[in-house]
């Protein structure tokens, strides 16, 4: 008998292991100067509240959280064509992590997640279940 883990969890468990491998991988080394502080990316609906290795973690407006365009929108800005990309969405500015792992609260009140790979063709954009109700396009 096989047990099915959850598209959300699954998410979050790889999001965590990709962001921990890209930490551990992007450490300066001694010789190398500081990173500079990002410059804030925003739009009136959505923000880019931190970035974790090559994981961007973006605030959308809860009144927006419905609009599939303000997504598209800061997926357009924040991701460079041919590049990896990895963006999770949350609407509750709050609840964005500030450390992995993420607590459950902060996994359950994620509501999108985008995940474009160069290499092996993989582009996926999936909103919560509870804005989309496709269960084969949410988590």
């Amino acid at each position: 008998m096989s047990t099915k883990i959850p598209t959300w969890l699954a998410v979050s468990i790889t999001a965590a292991i990709f962001a921990t491998i890209v930490m551990l991988s992007n450490k300066p080394s001694p010789k190398s100067p500081q990173s500079v502080p990002q410059m804030a990316i925003t739009s009136s609906d959505w923000e880019l509240v931190r970035t974790q290795g090559m994981m961007k973690l973006v605030y959308i407006v809860r009144a927006k959280e419905n609009d599939r365009a303000v997504y598209q929108n800061a997926i357009g800005s924040l991701c460079k064509a041919g590049d990896y990309c990895y963006i999770s969405f949350w609407s509750t500015r709050k609840m964005v992590p500030l450390r992995w792992p993420m607590s459950e609260a902060e996994a359950n009140a994620q509501v999108g997640s985008y995940t474009h790979n160069p290499s092996t063709g993989f582009d996926e954009f999936l909103l919560t279940c509870r804005i989309e109700k496709d269960p084969n396009k949410c988590f």
